[in-house]
């Protein structure tokens, strides 16, 4: 027990330097960091933190451009979430793809600003059933998606699919996106 606390003691100080990493465009020393706390770690056992960390290195592909590994870490983080039950997961992750469709998306998708909004919508709905915020940097990159979607939409459709994502269930904005393809 005394070794396996070690272990997850050694993972979130390693997600935490990640982090800094992260806000400091430090991507490859985050990515080594996220890999060393992943290994700590058995993912069939811990979920929790392997969603976090999953979560985390899709952040950290999106910034190094790697387009189809950022989502595909994206949805692996939701599906581990949905295992577990982490709401808050959730909102960081489909965040995190609402982000990923408008700075990836958008190339080929004429509809990725809707989904966008959509899932911010989702977002914003979740956090205030939870009585929640996001942490600072995927609030940095909510608000960097609700900006995006906005310069593609009218007001009224981008109202429209906001609203939307309110108050579609949490199911079916998890299935929104898990059913995008890089």
């Amino acid at each position: 027990a005394r070794r396996l606390g070690m272990k997850l003691n050694i993972n979130r100080l390693l997600n935490g330097q990640a982090i800094l990493a992260i806000y400091q465009e430090r991507y490859a020393e985050a990515e080594n960091m996220l890999l060393e706390a992943d290994s700590l770690l058995n993912r069939t056992q811990y979920q929790r933190p392997a969603a976090h960390v999953t979560h985390l290195m899709g952040i950290t592909m999106s910034a190094r451009g790697d387009s189809s590994a950022a989502l595909r870490y994206q949805q692996e983080s939701i599906i581990l979430c949905r295992r577990v039950g982490l709401k808050i997961g959730f909102a960081w992750t489909l965040t995190t793809v609402a982000d990923w469709l408008m700075t990836f998306g958008s190339r080929e998708d004429t509809y990725a600003p809707v989904k966008a909004a959509m899932l911010c919508g989702a977002v914003s709905h979740l956090l205030k059933e939870m009585n929640s915020r996001l942490p600072p940097v995927q609030q940095l990159l909510f608000d960097r998606s609700m900006k995006s979607a906005r310069e593609f939409l009218s007001e009224r459709e981008f109202s429209s699919a906001f609203a939307n994502g309110q108050v579609m269930s949490l199911e079916s904005a998890v299935t929104l996106a898990l059913s995008l393809s890089a």
